[in-house]
């Protein structure tokens, strides 16, 4: 066990997040400025039966918070509810979730971005600020600027408002208690309270349900506790406590707060609840000057803290959900590039971007808040159906911290309450809807288009590693020194595999010859095969002749490869393995386009691998490590799998050891994990000196540095002390879903 396996465990994620930290987590994540924002225009479409609207938003909550508190008290890691759904249901169900997930975090930011431009704007005419722009314009333009700063900062990787979360957290409570004891005292001296609350519903009962479909985004929030299951202690009933926790604090807190505006304010002549819905989003400003001395500028301050807090929050959630489906293969691959020097997801951040600036600027903060609201609405639906089907399936096989009681009548109802909701949002908030419609089609085709096939593309790849029977190498041979190299590589692997090798030999000819010129050609190669065939049967291993006569030699081994449905190209390379020119070399055409796992060998005092090393510029390793296992079962040999990080990448190191452990759990050969700090180039290829065989993987590389310069790679394989193996997954034509819409358009 190497020094960096010996110390892992002191490096894994401790579990010191107390209750109280996860409690407070949730309640950060649930109160805040939204209900600020909203109750004005709430009361103004409900009246008094704002208060109803609540209680049963939070009654609603507590059900669906069940269910997140039964699935995360058993699968207490991070992933949440796109987990969860993945576990319960397959196919589109299960990408519409991720996709509606990304979309909600996305439009939440949006919220919040469109929160701050508001209390912005406000605070700047309380401290009589002259404004540039008419009011409307000027939120809209702080709006803007506030995404700006805060995509940028979250592209440098640095979550500064993270810091003062907590805070702006404990700011909010106090000022939420203070302004319910002022509109208590208020109720306290006057007799006529109640009128406040008479009538009780004086739109009817129909507001009621679209008022808790507008304020049940002010209850979400509780579902981010589950996220910290890989760090809080005792999860299994922790997770619970927490999440109950925060809502038994958060909605009578809600509730109290509106007694008090309603019963502790009187405006002459006017209802309050008539009056907070005419002031809209500037309601809760003007009854805060009532409520307590200088109360609308504390809430102001807050208001446009507690935004910009939220709003990183967001925007470095929502980005993390669009990388997670990218790495689950659900959207195009690009969005899971990590920018080389920040280390964040930054194509990913960049989509994030799009959706929240262009909903904070082209939508109203009411219409904004109501999609956000039936995008919760559908994932809460999920969740509530995903833990009835869980238990099913699952039950006696899952240690259970939590169950929900009345099982499977509270999910049911939790359900139903969510589609009634929905409902009523659908009917009043019609552009909501459309907006929403629109989504989930463009994510239906996405996934019909792309993240379905893509799916069963990558299943495919999966099976064809680890399906020894099925397994086929096509072993290319063009030059008398590779012939034994070659095929002691492709007959360890055989023989791990239990498989046979296809020696091939191309003989290419000038596109203006015809093919069967080339015939003369054939009887020098000849020996070339009987030599890589005599190899074969020296390791025990069946290898049959293959010569093809082409104009192209890389497109005739990959449409060889094809017809054989071979897994492994192995071929040798002299040169650089990339080319400078345009026109690629025959080695990196068949990287590109191989539609298979594909092996180039750079022979360099070449010994049968007793030593080998696995490294590369990616965490995705699995191949690299299969075929090095595979050889080095054969040979009786060991393996080192090599991380080598820059120094500002050393907080990874942690993620790193934890992908070494996974990989020695299916390896058969001795496996050795290190991890070095430095530069790749040079570390490579002074280890290179203690192995017989070094395998890396693809260059990561801007591509006009390697135009200029070459490859890591070729530095590599041309300094390296011992052969090299490059070792490339294929690029499936899936990958690209530019490529893949355009050949379903000419249906191909």
């Amino acid at each position: 066990m190497s020094d960096i396996e010996g110390h892992f465990k002191e490096a894994e994620l401790k579990r010191g997040l107390s209750l109280f930290s996860a409690t407070m987590i949730g309640v950060g994540a649930i109160i805040g400025s939204i209900v600020f924002v909203l109750i004005g225009t709430a009361s103004g479409i409900a009246g008094p039966a704002i208060l109803l609207a609540f209680f049963l938003n939070g009654i609603g909550a507590l059900i669906t918070a069940m269910s997140y508190a039964e699935l995360g008290s058993a699968f207490p890691e991070a992933g949440g509810g796109y987990l969860w759904v993945k576990k319960a249901m397959k196919g589109p169900q299960a990408f519409l979730s991720g996709w509606m997930n990304w979309f909600s975090h996305a439009i939440v930011g949006s919220f919040y971005a469109l929160t701050f431009g508001t209390y912005l704007t406000f605070l700047m005419k309380y401290l009589n600020i002259q404004l540039p722009f008419p009011e409307p314009i000027t939120i809209k333009i702080a709006t803007t600027i506030v995404c700006l700063v805060f995509f940028f900062i979250n592209y440098k990787g640095v979550s500064y408002t993270g810091k003062i979360e907590n805070v702006t957290t404990i700011l909010q409570l106090i000022i939420f208690v203070v302004f319910i004891v002022g509109g208590l005292s208020l109720i306290s001296h006057n007799p006529n309270w109640k009128e406040g609350f008479t009538p009780f519903f004086p739109n009817g009962w129909a507001p009621v349900g679209v008022v808790m479909g507008l304020t049940f985004i002010a209850f979400e929030g509780f579902e981010i506790i589950v996220q910290t299951g890989e760090e809080i202690k005792n999860p299994k009933k922790n997770i619970p406590r927490a999440i109950f926790l925060s809502l038994a604090i958060v909605v009578p807190i809600y509730l109290l707060l509106i007694i008090s505006l309603l019963g502790g304010i009187v405006i002459p002549g006017q209802p309050t609840w008539q009056w907070l819905g005419g002031l809209g989003e500037r309601g809760m400003v003007e009854a805060a000057k009532i409520l307590m001395p200088y109360g609308d500028l504390f809430l102001l301050v807050i208001g446009v803290v507690s935004c910009m807090a939220a709003l990183d929050s967001t925007i470095f959630s929502s980005t993390r959900v669009l990388f997670a489906m990218a790495r689950d293969h659900n959207v195009p691959n690009f969005f899971r590039k990590v920018h080389e020097a920040n280390r964040v997801p930054h194509l990913s951040l960049v989509g994030s971007a799009v959706i929240i600036l262009f909903m904070a600027v082209f939508f109203d903060i009411e219409l904004v808040a109501a999609s956000a609201d039936i995008m919760f609405i559908l994932l809460f639906i999920q969740i509530n159906y995903a833990v009835v089907k869980i238990r099913h399936e699952m039950g006696n096989d899952i240690d259970y911290g939590f169950k929900t009681p009345f099982f499977p009548y509270l999910p049911y109802l939790g359900l139903l309450i969510k589609v009634a909701l929905g409902a009523f949002l659908i009917y009043h908030y019609p552009i909501a809807t459309a907006i929403t419609v629109f989504w989930l089609a463009l994510g239906a085709f996405l996934y019909y288009g792309y993240g379905r096939e893509k799916e069963v593309v990558e299943k495919e790849r999966i099976e064809m590693l680890s399906s020894p029977e099925e397994y086929r190498i096509l072993t290319a041979i063009s030059e008398t020194a590779y012939v034994k190299p070659l095929m002691t590589l492709s007959t360890a692997i055989a023989k791990s595999q239990n498989s046979e090798i296809v020696a091939l030999n191309v003989v290419e000819m000038p596109y203006q010859s015809f093919l069967r010129s080339g015939k003369r050609f054939l009887e020098e190669r000849i020996p070339l095969l009987e030599t890589a065939v005599r190899e074969g049967e020296a390791a025990g291993v069946k290898v049959t002749k293959k010569e093809i006569i082409a104009h192209n030699t890389a497109k005739a081994i990959i449409d060889f490869s094809l017809s054989t449905k071979t897994n492994l190209i192995m071929m040798g390379w002299s040169g650089q393995i990339t080319s400078r020119k345009v026109a690629r070399s025959v080695p990196e055409k068949i990287l590109k386009d191989a539609k298979c796992v594909t092996a180039i060998l750079k022979e360099k005092n070449f010994r049968e691998p007793k030593n080998i090393l696995v490294t590369g510029s990616k965490r995705d390793y699995i191949t690299r490590i299969k075929i090095a296992d595979w050889i080095a079962t054969s040979t009786g040999g060991t393996i080192t799998v090599l991380s080598i990080l820059p120094d500002s990448e050393r907080k990874n190191v942690r993620e790193i050891r934890k992908d070494h452990l996974k990989y020695m759990e299916f390896c058969k050969s001795p496996i050795e994990s290190k991890i070095v700090i430095g530069d790749t180039e040079r570390v490579l290829i002074t280890s290179s000196k203690k192995y017989d065989l070094l395998i890396i993987g693809p260059s990561t590389e801007w591509i006009l540095k390697k135009f200029l310069f070459g490859s890591t790679q070729d530095t590599v394989a041309n300094d390296s002390h011992c052969s090299v193996l490059f070792v490339k997954d294929p690029e499936i034509k899936v990958d690209s879903f530019a490529n893949l819409l355009a050949k379903k358009i000419v249906g191909k």
